[in-house]
């Protein structure tokens, strides 16, 4: 106990005498919807700041915080335009990160890091079925693939070609979700479409694991190393999937004109995940590929609707049996600036058990006078069903420009095309067109 108490204030008094280096970036982001009207659909401004000090060799402290304003307002009183409530205006100051790393404790070959974190795992471009412990970020539905902080704790036990990984999180931090016009797309809202109701309102509830250890807790575990030039990570995540899934959903009658109240509750579902992930290079040319084996506890949906014979309750299992997420994917670069990514993604972030899809991810670059001038002609997310492409599709195109005129400012313009049609990830966006510009400075 005294050993930790003198390593604590030694920590500290390290790090209060130590040099500190500053970095971060500045992101102005407008999107513009140009179907029947022009309509701003975001709007934002975000400031990030990076701090690091090394007191000395075995010790380093990074923390993030991020700054941001948002024009989309959730204003609904005169009270929400009070000083009292400015996260009604879009206003937020968040540690994204925050840690300590600690080389060569106890063991020249073991490395701590404790504190809110970014844990990413897997090889595969933003989607990454292998990487649950920390949440993503869906609050930007058309910008998907960013990553929350969570408080953990992290030791990375290196030998020789190979490391170990253990993490632990002490509390399950769900993912971030999107406003209710994108919400939609990740959960089925229309159970109940085939009965002649009319909804008068909807309330939600949400159900969070509890606070207990062995509850909240998550852990992961991860095997990395490298064998004749491939990169390759086993791991096991044991935890909770970062989106819910209705638990209970309930229609209640308040008159008899057909009026009803939708009632749901949602909760998280425990699981446990088998991953394998590599990349590799052969000719130029990069491979990757990264799957998991999901073990779901069993979840059943409770649903409650009124018949002419009364209230009738039925059961439905969502979840039971292990299912596999995977992405397979490449990228080369060309000659004359030409370069293309492309991946084949089997379930989508969101997707859990029988609902997951096939996508199709790619994106081919152009560059010029000396890459400050990029043309992106091809880019977006193609989806469709093998058997019926023709009347399951969803496309949305991503064209894209963008200008460094100095070396730490880029400006770029580009635009969202969505086109769906049958049920899919984009069925609610059919026919949406969205323009955007974006202008970041790095420091």
């Amino acid at each position: 106990m005294k050993k930790s108490i003198i390593f604590l204030v030694t920590l500290l008094f390290s790090v209060l005498y130590a040099e500190v280096n500053t970095s971060g970036s500045l992101l102005f982001y407008s999107r513009l919807r140009l179907n029947d009207t022009t309509e701003c659909t975001w709007n934002e401004g975000k400031l990030f700041l990076d701090f690091e000090a090394t007191p000395n060799e075995n010790v380093r402290m990074y923390s993030e915080i991020r700054f941001s304003a948002y024009d989309i307002t959730d204003i609904n009183s005169v009270n929400d335009l009070s000083g009292g409530s400015r996260e009604k205006t879009g206003s937020l100051i968040d540690v994204r990160e925050a840690y300590v790393d600690v080389y060569g404790f106890l063991n020249e070959n073991l490395d701590v890091r404790a504190g809110k974190q970014i844990i990413a795992w897997g090889t595969a471009d933003k989607l990454n079925p292998t990487s649950n412990l920390s949440p993503y970020n869906y609050e930007d539905f058309l910008n998907f693939g960013e990553k929350e902080g969570i408080l953990a704790l992290k030791g990375t036990y290196t030998q020789d070609a190979f490391s170990f990984e253990a993490d632990f999180v002490p509390r399950f931090r769900p993912a971030v979700l999107p406003s209710n016009e994108y919400l939609n797309a990740l959960f089925d809202t229309k159970a109940f479409d085939t009965l002649n109701v009319n909804i008068l309102r909807r309330e939600d509830f949400l159900s969070l694991p509890g606070k207990e250890l062995k509850e909240s807790g998550e852990l992961g575990l991860r095997l990395m190393g490298t064998i004749k030039g491939i990169d390759f990570s086993v791991s096991y995540f044991n935890g909770y999937a970062g989106v819910p899934l209705p638990k209970t959903i309930a229609l209640i009658p308040v008159d008899s004109f057909g009026n009803m109240v939708l009632s749901t509750q949602e909760a998280f579902n425990h699981v446990s995940v088998l991953g394998l992930d590599f990349a590799t290079s052969i000719y130029g040319i990069g491979f990757w590929g990264e799957g998991g084996v999901f073990f779901p506890d069993e979840f059943i949906v409770k649903k409650t609707f009124p018949t002419y014979s009364g209230m009738v309750t039925v059961y439905d299992t969502m979840l039971k049996s292990p299912y596999f997420k995977y992405v397979i994917g490449g990228d080369y670069h060309f000659k004359h600036g030409f370069y293309l990514n492309a991946q084949f993604i089997h379930g989508f972030l969101h997707e859990q058990g029988d609902s997951l899809h096939d996508y199709l991810v790619f994106r081919l670059e152009k560059t010029f006078l000396n890459d400050r001038l990029k043309i992106v002609p091809l880019s977006g997310v193609m989806t469709a069903k093998k058997n019926d492409v023709k009347n399951t599709y969803g496309i949305v195109y991503v064209p894209e420009l963008s200008y460094t005129p100095y070396d730490d400012v880029t400006v770029t313009l580009g635009a969202y095309f969505i086109k769906s049609k049958a049920s899919n990830l984009f069925t609610n966006f059919d026919g949406r067109v969205e323009m955007y510009a974006k202008i970041k400075m790095e420091f």
